[in-house]
């Protein structure tokens, strides 16, 4: 019932700062934080010096930065990683 009564655009929506150390995937952090995946949230284009972007139909999409090569082996080389 919660899934069909909240599906769709979120209109009026009021954004709450999330923050966790380390890489999740997108779908993850949306079950994680709002209990359902519902492919609702997305990868923003300038949220950190980590993330990328690309352009689709004039518009600028947040996407992965795990996609690039370069992030991969900083991320995954932070699992190791003293203070």
């Amino acid at each position: 019932m919660v899934c069909s009564i909240h599906a769709g655009k979120a209109w009026s929506a009021q954004p709450w700062l999330f923050g966790f150390e380390g890489y999740l995937l997108i779908h993850e952090i949306e079950t994680l934080v709002l209990g359902v995946n519902m492919n609702r949230s997305t990868w923003t284009p300038y949220s950190s010096q980590l993330s990328h972007h690309c352009m689709v139909n004039g518009e600028c999409i947040g996407s992965d930065p795990m996609e690039d090569p370069k992030v991969k082996i900083i991320v995954d080389s932070s699992v190791y990683a003293t203070y």
